[in-house]
């Protein structure tokens, strides 16, 4: 070999010595930002859970908090003593009417029976025939439903007149 080509490879070690440092540098670098990335992505998952569970805590506390003035009145009535059927009907209607006042305080509302039978609001446990009432109408409901603006929370079980 020529004292040439031996003194170019001499140059060229250098260079891809260099390139490798620089390579692994690079690396590190890469290494070190996916881990700060996976341990910041971590933290968040972190957090969104915690956040998570403090809103459904709220929400629980919100809910209650609207039903306990019905709770109330429920134990008012048991401790009244010499109560007459009357009074007792009337407590039983003022309480139904303070749980319906936390249910719409809270956005939830009985499903409506009066504009006939509709199968995504309403579970038909009965088909009837019937003369007196319009064909897909409701005739009864056993049990009310409920829903807020975008979810039925329990469909209406009704009766339906063929």
């Amino acid at each position: 070999m020529s004292k040439e080509k031996v003194s170019e490879e001499k140059q060229k070690k250098p260079k891809k010595t260099e390139e490798l440092e620089k390579l692994e540098t690079e690396l590190a670098e890469t290494k070190d930002r996916l881990l700060r990335l996976m341990a910041e992505f971590e933290n968040f998952k972190k957090r969104t859970e915690r956040e998570k569970e403090e809103q459904s805590a709220y929400v629980i506390c919100e809910t209650i908090l609207q039903l306990l003035p019905a709770v109330d009145s429920l134990e008012m009535a048991i401790k009244a003593e010499n109560a007459s059927a009357e009074d007792m009907k009337k407590g039983i209607e003022l309480t139904l009417a303070q749980f319906s006042a936390g249910l719409a305080k809270l956005g939830i509302e009985p499903i409506d029976t009066e504009g006939g039978f509709n199968p995504e609001l309403h579970s038909a446990i009965m088909h009837t025939e019937s003369k007196d009432y319009p064909e897909n109408s409701v005739m009864e409901v056993y049990q009310k439903g409920y829903k807020t603006a975008n979810r039925v929370i329990r469909h209406s079980v009704v009766s339906v007149a063929n």
